[in-house]
């Protein structure tokens, strides 16, 4: 062979080794493993072993098992859940099985496969120690009150009907919990009187013991069996006692004190300060359970510990942290109420010079008289001259405004200007409440997608349309609320009063509001 003709053929072999191809593994794993068999089988009984093992057709891994996995009747001591043999479940139990009983062993979400985390959803494994397996069940949906939106993940529980405080102390006769669409299943129970709670279970111990923790309750005693649906109703009692709930310093210095009962006198005690005066200025929401408390002086302050009192009792010790930079300027926000402008800075002021704003109403500059309210030295009233007939604007020129901390604003301009009524839309509501057990009066709410109210309406028997209008254009959710004593708020429950939360129903889907349209729309809301 000639060396020009080995020289070709060298290259071209060189140039087809050096092409690079992405290497596959062929289609992806989309197929959930599948439980096959187990040991002893499944719904068996006269079960006396500590051993229970589950197959499956492919590997498995076991993950979240404290919140996945959850024996009903609960044990004293949770088993031990691992894998063998890459394709086998082994469940052994550290704690006798009570004689006569039927256990089921959920394992939720935790069994996934090895590859692609693939769940083999809802193995329940059911085993009974007496000569049948109990065939009674319970089923519903757990709703939360406030929003009416189905809740996953939560603990329902059933008592037998003597047990009026196992709730807060004692240890459930069965246990389940609820799917991603709310939904629960206690099955294979032994017939009798029951009473029925569902728990957000904060430290997973299956009682109802911090304050955080949220409940819902059958307020009738329910006698197995029965097989109509049971709905229960998630909200968060009101706190028995006082504490601190969550606490925040915000960027602009003020430490922002989530309570659990509203205050009546809250007051803070520095423990490392060795000189000198600090004040506080407390700031109440409308509830009273939200504090925002503003200090006089922020220098050297960060890492203070502080005692929390309201009257003379000590609630908490908290340590002053900052984590935010605090903005250059103060900025604030311009409102109209009966007649009058509202400006809402970010922080305290301790002065303001009125030389420095100018209140024009649609190009025309109208004298007016400011004042700094005395209780919150964040609002400035300014009273104009002569009624507002406009659109009016506020002028703020640099050092117009000055807080506590010494800090200034820069230019601002601020404006009333609203959208004209052909860049806002209409709902029109008729409401067909025959399908509900409540009588109201109600509320009618159109929310937000973080569940804020855009406009609200009360009814007192939901006949007639219902008119919701000046709407900025945007995807809504409609919620109906009873308002059982038509204070015009959704009131929480009192699980010690047996007192029921007032509940919300949803419309199914989301409504659509464009501008200049009117939208006519017809809901049946209905008991679950």
């Amino acid at each position: 062979m000639s060396r020009p003709l080995i020289a070709v053929l060298v290259g071209l072999l060189l140039g087809g080794c050096a092409q690079m191809r992405e290497v596959t593994g062929g289609e992806k794993d989309e197929v959930a493993p599948e439980w096959v068999a187990s040991e002893p089988p499944h719904l068996s009984t006269g079960f006396t072993g500590q051993r229970i093992l589950l197959h499956f057709n492919e590997r498995v891994k076991v993950a979240d098992l404290r919140q996945q996995f959850l024996v009903s009747p609960p044990l004293p001591e949770q088993p031990e859940v691992l894998v063998q043999r890459g394709t086998d479940v082994l469940i052994e139990l550290r704690a006798p099985l009570a004689v006569s009983t039927t256990y089921s062993f959920n394992l939720g979400s935790a069994i996934r496969d090895v590859t692609e985390g693939n769940v083999a959803k809802d193995v329940v494994y059911v085993v009974s120690t007496g000569d049948h397996v109990d065939s009674s069940s319970v089923s519903g949906v757990v709703f939360e009150a406030r929003s009416g939106k189905p809740v996953g993940g939560l603990a329902v529980l059933l008592y037998p009907a003597t047990d009026s405080s196992g709730l807060q102390d004692g240890r459930p006769a069965y246990a389940a919990r609820t799917n991603d669409q709310g939904r629960y299943l206690l099955d294979h129970l032994r017939n009798g009187a029951y009473r029925l709670y569902a728990l957000r279970d904060q430290n997973a111990n299956l009682r109802f013991d911090l304050p955080n923790e949220d409940v819902a309750f059958l307020p009738d005693v329910l006698v197995l069996p029965d097989s109509l649906p049971k709905p229960l109703h998630l909200f968060r009692p009101a706190a028995a006692v006082q504490g601190l709930m969550d606490q925040r310093v915000g960027a602009d210095r003020d430490w922002m004190l989530v309570m659990a009962r509203p205050v009546s006198v809250l007051s803070l005690r520095d423990l490392d300060r060795a000189g000198g005066v600090l004040a506080w200025t407390m700031e109440l929401n409308a509830g009273r359970d939200t504090v925002h408390c503003w200090p006089n002086d922020t220098t050297a302050l960060n890492g203070h510990r502080f005692e929390v009192q309201e009257g003379n009792t000590v609630l908490d010790t908290l340590t002053y942290r900052v984590r935010d930079r605090m903005p250059f300027y103060l900025t604030a926000t311009l409102g109209a109420k009966d007649g009058d402008l509202f400006l809402h800075s970010t922080r305290p002021l301790v002065a303001v010079d009125t030389g420095l704003i100018r209140l024009r109403v649609d190009s025309t500059d109208v004298a007016f008289a400011a004042s700094l309210d005395t209780t919150d030295r964040r609002w400035i009233r300014l009273a104009p001259a002569k009624p507002l007939i406009g659109t009016a604007s506020v002028d703020l020129l640099p050092k117009a405004l000055r807080d506590r901390f010494g800090g200034t604003n820069d230019t601002l301009r601020l404006s009333t200007a609203q959208p004209r009524p052909d860049q806002l839309g209409t709902l029109e509501l008729k409401m067909e409440p025959d399908d509900l057990a409540a009588t109201g009066p109600w509320l009618v709410q159109l929310v937000d997608g973080q569940e804020r109210p855009v406009r609200s309406i009360t009814s007192k028997d939901l006949r007639g349309t219902l008119t919701l209008g000046e709407l900025p254009p945007g995807s809504y959710a409609l919620k109906l609320v009873e308002d059982r004593d038509g204070d015009g708020e959704q009131d929480t429950g009192d699980l010690s009063a047996a007192l029921q939360p007032e509940r919300a129903w949803r419309f199914p889907g989301t409504l659509v509001i464009r501008a200049g349209w009117v939208v006519d729309q017809t809901w049946r809301p209905a008991d679950p």
